[in-house]
């Protein structure tokens, strides 16, 4: 795979753990990897370097994950990274926001 740079923004620890674990067994080196448990934090990251990937947790504190994305999408403009959705329960019109999803519990398989 090549070095791709991603933001996790779990709701917990261990789904960003989970998502990590996964990375890593996709290719994704530990240092390319960003971890957030809270909706401002991942903003803030996300504003301070460019992302290939973000993985986004829909019921994120602060922030949740559906803004979240409006406002990195609005800030990259034309070089929006790819932003996938990671939800434990399906909500109507996700889609729309989102480029991808992951169900939760997820597999590696989910990850490739």
């Amino acid at each position: 795979m090549q070095k791709k740079n991603v933001l996790v923004a779990g709701i917990s620890h261990s789904c960003n753990y989970t998502a990590k674990t996964y990375l890593n067994f996709i290719g994704v080196k530990n240092e390319n990897i960003h971890l957030s448990e809270n909706g401002h934090e991942a903003l803030a990251t996300a504003q301070s370097q460019l992302f290939d990937i973000i993985i986004v947790d829909t019921m994120l504190p602060e922030i949740d994950g559906v803004t979240l994305a409006k406002k990195v999408k609005e800030q990259y403009k034309w070089a929006s990274p790819r932003i996938i959705w990671y939800y434990a329960s399906p909500i109507a019109g996700m889609e729309e926001t989102f480029d991808a999803s992951v169900m939760k519990p997820s597999t590696r398989k989910e990850f490739e």
